[in-house]
């Protein structure tokens, strides 16, 4: 209702760059608090063995638009950050669920609008695998420590930065357990440029060879 009420004032004010700034702000937080709920309520689903996925293949077109509106976060265009998607050689395709796809994209863009510096990019890029297909997040920024990535995938971990005071160390704990339920992996490797958050998905064949398994939360640290 509140996201709803926003969006039909922002429609009033578009012509009023200030207004339109800030109504897109608030836009992006109403879907911040959307997420940390549904964050909450999966986590609890995954943990009691009970979320079920829906996989599907999905193909390159239907992996942008997935991620396509998270692209338009108005800090992005507060701290000038510009964000790219580099296409890859090829043919490229996720055995996945859409809906808990999305969610991963939606955490991934949100800590990339919020710990990028002022000036930095994001990119996107594809590569394939051997029985595997790998999505890469690049953010540009200072590189996090190796002690932080051997953590930061642990339920409540934060980075030890100031702009991780708004953060409730959930977003990147749902995106492992995610990553678990789907036979993948998430990891992030660091450079003197910035991060490499990497999604790993194993190749339909792969999955559908091996037996079902419930990912609890415990598979996640």
């Amino acid at each position: 209702g509140i996201q709803g009420s926003i969006g039909m004032l922002g429609r009033r004010v578009a012509d009023d760059q200030k207004m339109d700034k800030l109504v897109n702000l608030a836009t992006s937080g109403c879907s911040d608090i959307v997420s940390l709920s549904s964050n909450l309520l999966d986590i609890a689903r995954m943990d009691d063995g009970k979320l079920v996925l829906k996989r599907s293949v999905l193909e390159m077109g239907r992996i942008l638009q997935l991620m396509d509106k998270f692209m338009q976060n108005a800090l992005f265009e507060e701290k000038n950050i510009s964000v790219a998607v580099t296409p890859p050689d090829g043919d490229f395709d996720v055995y996945a669920d859409a809906y808990l796809l999305e969610r991963i994209f939606q955490n991934l863009f949100s800590n990339a609008a919020k710990y990028v510096p002022n000036g930095g990019n994001v990119e996107i890029t594809f590569a394939n695998a051997d029985n595997e297909r790998i999505i890469c997040f690049y953010s540009s920024g200072p590189p996090i420590g190796e002690g932080q990535r051997k953590t930061m995938f642990e339920k409540f971990s934060r980075l030890d930065e100031k702009g991780s005071q708004y953060s409730k160390g959930l977003g990147l704990f749902f995106c492992k357990m995610v990553m678990n339920e789907h036979r993948g992996n998430i990891w992030v490797d660091a450079d003197e440029s910035g991060n490499h958050f990497k999604l790993s998905f194993p190749d339909r064949a792969v999955v559908q060879a091996r037996p079902a398994r419930v990912a609890r939360a415990a598979d996640a640290v």
